[in-house]
């Protein structure tokens, strides 16, 4: 047997690809199919997408924290240099 998620990215899967609705975009297919859904599976589906969106926010901020302060090549070293300036204020320039 199918687990409750499985089941429904089956489901999504199977709306993006109707044959019901050919001139909609996937996004509408499944937003009407989700209109017509019986309350039990719309409260799975939202569970589930509930689900994958809080997955990607924590794989965006885990990519953004292993990145954050951090410049590569000539951009690091232009980066580095600029801070070394920075260290030394000169008052006549103010």
């Amino acid at each position: 047997k199918l687990s409750a998620n499985r089941q429904i990215f089956r489901l999504l899967e199977k709306i993006s690809r109707s044959a019901k609705l050919p001139a909609m975009p996937p996004e509408a297919a499944i937003l009407e199919e989700l209109r017509r859904m019986p309350t039990d599976q719309l409260e799975q589906t939202a569970l589930f997408i509930d689900k994958l969106v809080t997955e990607r926010h924590e794989r965006r901020n885990a990519m953004l924290d292993s990145t954050a302060g951090s410049l590569a090549g000539e951009e690091g070293k232009a980066l580095e240099e600029a801070l070394k300036d920075c260290e030394h204020i000169d008052e006549d320039t103010w």
